[in-house]
């Protein structure tokens, strides 16, 4: 009873590690692209 609550458990913990990494790393991403483009346009400018 208590492994196969244990590995859901620990299943579940992984998916939302994950979840939680990729969502920071999206911002991430998306915040050092629009901070490239403005340094783009301020060049070009």
């Amino acid at each position: 009873m208590s492994l196969p609550l244990t590995t859901f458990i620990s299943g579940i913990s992984g998916v939302f590690i994950v979840m939680t990494f990729l969502l920071i790393m999206i911002k991430l991403s998306s915040k050092l692209a629009i901070a490239l483009e403005k340094k783009q346009e301020k060049q070009e400018s």
